[in-house]
């Protein structure tokens, strides 16, 4: 396996700027059929600016890391 190369964390705030919205219409289906939302990401730069009520819980780690 190949270490990870964070090429994000540095620009997390441009991230955020440029974070696509989505139609609330989308967000009411989505939280009628969810109760829980996760947001990872292997940097914990691009978790940090998330609005605390866009996710349930928060991890930090690679893919191949979550179960």
């Amino acid at each position: 396996m190949t270490s990870f190369k964070d090429h994000f964390s540095g620009h997390a705030g441009d991230c955020r700027a440029f974070r696509p919205t989505y139609p609330d219409g989308l967000a009411a289906v989505l939280a009628a059929r969810f109760t829980t939302v996760h947001a990872t990401d292997a940097g914990a730069e691009q978790i940090a600016p998330l609005p605390p009520a866009s996710v349930s819980r928060s991890y930090i780690g690679s893919s191949s890391e979550s179960q």
